[in-house]
């Protein structure tokens, strides 16, 4: 009798420990993620993009997207905020479609965006950046009437091995302003030195 109650009170501690770790694992996945997109947050993407960068360490590079949405503030008081909030629902539903599945997108606040490309070279993520920008303009002036006139601008930067995040998030911001100064709706690459890993 006493085994008994021994077990089914161990048995109850165990199923209450795996409950309290799904929640925290749920709550955890929530505190990362975007709401409005399903993206993951500026905070999920700093937490998340270091190891994607070291499991992708033995490839010969990884690349980074800087994304933003071109004059996204004229769209939204021309069309209003709910027409601009479909717009980055759809923006982000493109990224999923486009991006490999070993990508980690990220909403990095209002309409500025990153997709982080693990083990992918610079020449395959300037496709996938130029697929993005082209998809985008098709699909807001297709998608459910919305026929919004939307463009991207994009900056691509390159890391040698497991790299330095932060270093190659700059690059990539770069690398968008010179896309936004060389007139917009458009891919630009970072300087071709390779950024390194930081000491």
């Amino acid at each position: 009798m006493y085994e008994a109650v021994l077990f089914i009170v161990t048995m109850s501690m165990s199923v209450l420990a795996l409950v309290r770790e799904e929640d925290r694992a749920r709550l955890l996945a929530t505190a990362r993620t975007d709401f409005l997109t399903g993206l993951c947050n500026r905070q999920g993407f700093f937490e998340l993009a270091p190891a994607r960068l070291s499991q992708a360490a033995h490839k010969p590079s990884s690349a980074l997207l800087a994304i933003d949405l071109d004059h996204f503030k004229t769209i939204n008081d021309r069309y209003g905020h709910e027409a601009g909030d479909r717009v980055l629902k759809l923006f982000a539903d493109i990224v999923r479609e486009i991006a490999c599945p070993k990508a980690l997108s990220a909403r990095l606040g209002g309409e500025e965006f990153a997709v982080l490309l693990p083990g992918s070279s610079i020449d395959d993520a300037h496709i996938v950046g130029r697929s993005v920008a082209a998809r985008f303009a098709e699909a807001v002036a297709q998608h459910d009437g919305l026929g919004i006139p939307a463009t991207v601008s994009i900056g691509l930067a390159e890391t040698v091995g497991s790299g330095d995040l932060g270093t190659l998030l700059a690059e990539a911001d770069r690398a968008l302003y010179r896309a936004k100064m060389a007139g917009r709706n458009r891919v630009e690459i970072a300087a071709p030195r390779q950024i390194a890993k930081a000491a």
